[in-house]
């Protein structure tokens, strides 16, 4: 891993020490390419196996909206155009691995696919101002450790700025896309647990609760290019993993999720599996 990475992602973790649910850096050593940090003993949040709906909702409502509120004000949120960020998003697509293995074409292909039919949506809607904020990155029950002293989230590598309901879908999509929980299930759990999030958002940050509001469905397609393509990265950053199918699998959640959500009977389905004539 280059030097520059090593720096950058210690001063990610510096900056990130501030929040009191994260763990603090305490040494390191750029030239030996090591970081230190608090031990953080505790058990995985219980919502990382397959909970009913009602015990979710009631320890997302109680536990979570508060770190994720603290996420959304930690850096003033930066505004940018949605075509513009999202088309620099998906120039990862370019130099993916992917594209160039004869035995992952076929996935690349659904991939690609898939980032096209939402770009398209997008550009429908046409050039929107969104906001970028502070985002862990990977929000999902694997990182969240209810200890003695409260909620404690780990693995803090891929924080960076991202659009405003990244870590809220992160958290509730992690379920059908890696612990098989039917999308009709967690498609439920968003209804319900949405419109409280937007609405604690609007007591500190009225203007991103708003444009929420305006903007839910850019934001949620937003999200669907954003999650895909940190998957891609991750697949070309750790080459020892296989993450192909892991990425299919969250493109199927995400069509299902269009699928049966009330008002959006027209499915995110790709070029592939259109009718032809």
């Amino acid at each position: 891993m280059p030097i520059y990475t090593i720096v950058n992602e210690i001063e990610q973790l510096k900056n990130v020490s501030k929040l009191d649910f994260a763990p603090s850096i305490r040494r390191w050593s750029v030239e030996e390419r090591w970081y230190e940090e608090d031990y953080v003993n505790g058990s995985l949040s219980s919502s990382y196996k397959p909970l009913d709906s009602k015990a979710l909702l009631k320890h997302f409502n109680g536990a979570l909206v508060q770190p994720l509120n603290a996420l959304l004000l930690f850096q003033k949120p930066i505004t940018k155009n949605s075509i513009e960020y999202i088309n620099d998003t998906i120039k990862i697509l370019e130099v993916s691995r992917l594209s160039k293995q004869n035995s992952t074409v076929r996935e690349f292909d659904k991939i690609k696919s898939f980032i096209d039919s939402v770009v398209e949506r997008l550009h429908v809607e046409g050039n929107c101002l969104v906001q970028l904020v502070f985002a862990h990155g990977d929000f999902c029950p694997a990182n969240i450790l209810i200890t003695r002293s409260g909620i404690r989230v780990v693995d803090w590598e891929g924080a960076t700025f991202r659009s405003v309901l990244f870590d809220f879908y992160s958290y509730f999509f992690y379920r059908p896309g890696c612990r098989n929980v039917p999308v009709s299930q967690v498609g439920f759990e968003i209804n319900q647990a949405l419109p409280f999030f937007i609405s604690s958002i609007a007591k500190k940050a009225p203007e991103i609760s708003h444009n929420l509001l305006n903007l839910e469905k850019v934001y949620r397609w937003m999200y669907y290019i954003e999650q895909v393509c940190v998957e891609v990265k991750r697949e070309m950053t750790y080459t020892q993993l296989n993450l192909k199918d892991y990425i299919i699998r969250y493109i199927d959640a995400f069509n299902k999720y269009e699928e049966i959500s009330s008002g959006y009977s027209d499915p995110l389905i790709t070029h592939e599996q259109r009718p032809h004539g």
